[in-house]
């Protein structure tokens, strides 16, 4: 069941992207960015406010939260901002993959910081994936240099 999730969600994220893709092409980067965290976090209010019991309580817990809790919505702008910036350079599974890999980087530094241990497999993983990707985007290069001629 969490495989089938897990899949579902990647299709989404990936829908998700070519959707805020084509919005901030239209739109301008800004105005797109600005329009996918405005109905986002009116979506999440909307959710929030009809799953709380007291609605004073889950106020007092947002406000009482701590100001780190803030940082993924900052790492969210940062993150949609980037993607709207490449994803019209490059294709979206280039994107994708790359997105992939920064995850997997970051994941194996996160778990080298916390247990100390360093699976060189992931490593390996990481270095194969980033390997193909960048093997299949120079023989794209070299294909549409070769139709120019």
């Amino acid at each position: 069941m969490y495989y089938l999730m897990a899949f579902l969600i990647g299709g989404i994220i990936i829908f998700q992207m070519m959707i805020n893709s084509i919005l901030s092409c239209r739109l301008g980067k800004l105005n797109g960015i600005f329009y996918n965290f405005f109905t986002g976090s009116l979506l999440m209010g909307i959710f929030y406010i009809f799953n709380i019991t007291d609605f004073k309580e889950g106020a007092e817990k947002i406000f009482d939260g701590d100001l780190w809790m803030f940082g993924g919505g900052i790492l969210g702008i940062l993150i949609l901002s980037m993607c709207n910036y490449a994803i019209p350079r490059m294709t979206v599974v280039y994107a994708t993959l790359f997105i992939m890999v920064g995850q997997l980087v970051t994941g194996n530094i996160m778990e080298y910081i916390m247990t100390g241990d360093l699976s060189m497999k992931k490593i390996l993983g990481c270095t194969f994936i980033l390997t193909g990707v960048m093997y299949d985007i120079g023989m794209e290069k070299i294909k549409k240099s070769k139709a120019l001629i």
